[in-house]
């Protein structure tokens, strides 16, 4: 028999945020990911306003490096990254899919932080990615319903160190 006291609520569905009086905001991991979702990301990825392909892949190889961008991408070699930024192949879905939103995501980091902190988040495990890394996130999905929350929890990572 579950103690609820010792190993939590029985009850699969999450329970509302229940507002406190403390000036401390709860961790965003207590919300529902629906709503999460919604507060921390713009919601489903808008392709219109991405760069080329060519041109995110370049980014991603200067900041993040050619062996992180190939895993995340998908990529069978790392000589990939180098011809994908240079225009020789042209990677379809879901590897393009992969590349904008890692680009999206790694603007992010590296304005804030810097290259080598966008390369850890990449790499570490990340509570709003069920503590699955994202380059592993975008590397085993296969379409957006797999890696909706990317730029979402780098949003919410950068949200919670001001």
């Amino acid at each position: 028999m579950k103690d609820p006291e010792r190993d939590g609520p029985t009850d699969a569905t999450p329970k509302p945020r229940q507002e406190e009086a403390s000036s401390v905001a709860e961790p965003a991991a207590a919300l529902r990911w629906d709503d999460w979702y919604q507060t921390a990301g713009s919601g489903p990825y808008d392709y219109d306003d991405s760069p080329p392909i060519p041109e995110a892949t370049a980014y991603l190889k200067a900041h993040l490096g050619s062996v992180v961008t190939a895993y995340l991408a998908g990529f069978a070699d790392v000589e990939a990254v180098t011809r994908c930024a240079a225009g020789k192949i042209h990677p379809e879905h879901p590897e393009a899919s992969r590349l904008l939103l890692a680009y999206e995501a790694t603007q992010l980091l590296v304005k804030a932080y810097g290259d080598e902190a966008a390369q850890s988040w990449f790499v570490g495990m990340n509570p709003h990615l069920d503590e699955s890394a994202p380059a592993y996130v975008l590397h085993h999905g296969k379409n957006a319903d797999d890696w909706q929350f990317v730029v979402p929890a780098a949003r919410e990572f950068l949200g919670n160190a001001f």
